[in-house]
């Protein structure tokens, strides 16, 4: 959850460019801007709008791409609907990020649980701990992850972590 003050700043942020800019002046950057700042406000319709119309712009934008596959894994949490775009959507997030390691592995493994498949949530979870560890990172997030994977759930709060 948002502190307030953050709160205000992105509505700020989305008031002025709005009252400013009509929306044909607005490019992608600005519209990418726009909806990571609704989904931060909790806007996911109006976060959704704004990322499509940036992708229509710019398909490989990358803020844009994020607000639409962080919206997708939400509803895969709550809903039946657009699991089959979640796993399309991380791996084309990933490659236009140019995630490497175990950041990668980890957002791919979860995106796999969110669709119901752990046993490649598992698989890609195994390997994001291997990466992290040969990395040197702290491997002790995804070991966590990797226990409820094995149970068959989904550790909610990493929606909040994929930033």
């Amino acid at each position: 959850m948002l502190f307030y003050y953050e709160q205000r700043a992105f509505q700020d942020f989305i008031d002025l460019l709005e009252k400013t800019f009509p929306l044909s002046l607005i490019d992608h950057d600005l519209l990418s801007k726009l909806s990571y700042s609704y989904l931060q406000l909790g806007e996911m319709e109006l976060a959704l709008k704004y990322s499509a119309m940036s992708l229509a712009l710019d398909l490989d934008n990358e803020l844009a791409l994020y607000v639409k596959l962080k919206i997708s894994l939400f509803y895969s949490l709550f809903t039946s609907e657009n699991k089959n775009d979640t796993i399309r959507l991380a791996r084309r997030y990933i490659s236009v990020k140019k995630f490497k390691g175990h950041d990668s592995l980890n957002l791919l493994a979860y995106a796999y649980a969110t669709n119901g498949d752990f046993e490649r949530s598992i698989y890609f979870q195994k390997k994001a701990i291997f990466a992290a560890e040969l990395d040197g990172y702290n491997s002790i997030k995804q070991h966590k992850y990797l226990k409820y994977f094995e149970k068959g759930e989904i550790y909610k709060d990493e929606f909040c972590d994929l930033k």
